[in-house]
């Protein structure tokens, strides 16, 4: 009566296993072995084969995509492949696009580049409506008879006589560094 038991629960397994590897996809298949290498396992180890499909089924069918093993509340939903561990590999797609944080990133990235911009333009009118006044500077300097180089040097035409020279002639050369 006992082996009679016993072979009843080594068929009743090797049924579970057979049909459960069957029906389960390519890609979730169990220490990324092959349909075939499995099958041969299970029918040609009566006992073993079965039971070590069912447990590493069991344990890759709860690992999330994370690496950890989540338990589900009912164990039954292992077999229903309805729980938490299935639910978990399913990526949610976002309803709105508020609710997707890449989104959100990518708004806030394209804030702060428009606001550098805004800034090194404005930074840039500064610039340009400084150096128009330094030469407005310059010019109201060289009506009063002194030019303003560059680096800073002004020299002074007043009282040198040259106030009837040519409006054409070249302007004073500036000194170079090179003495």
């Amino acid at each position: 009566m006992a082996a009679v038991v016993i072979a009843l629960v080594q068929i009743l397994l090797a049924v579970y296993a057979l049909v459960d590897c069957l029906r389960t996809d390519k890609s979730d298949l169990p220490g990324r072995l092959p349909r075939a290498f499995w099958l041969l396992i299970i029918i040609v180890l009566p006992l073993f084969g079965p039971l070590a499909w069912i447990v590493i089924s069991w344990a890759s069918k709860a690992e999330s995509a994370d690496g950890r093993i989540e338990i589900p509340r009912n164990p039954l939903d292992i077999f229903r492949g309805s729980g938490q561990g299935s639910r978990s590999q399913e990526v949610e797609i976002p309803q709105a696009p508020d609710d997707n944080p890449d989104f959100l990133f990518s708004l806030e990235a394209k804030m702060r580049r428009e606001k550098l911009a805004r800034e090194a333009e404005e930074e840039a009118q500064r610039r340009a409506a400084k150096n128009q006044q330094n030469r407005d500077n310059g010019q109201d300097a060289a009506g009063s008879g002194e030019n303003t180089w560059g680096n800073g040097e002004t020299t002074s035409t007043e009282g040198t006589g040259d106030d009837e020279a040519d409006p054409d002639a070249n302007p004073p050369e500036k000194p170079s560094s090179e003495d």
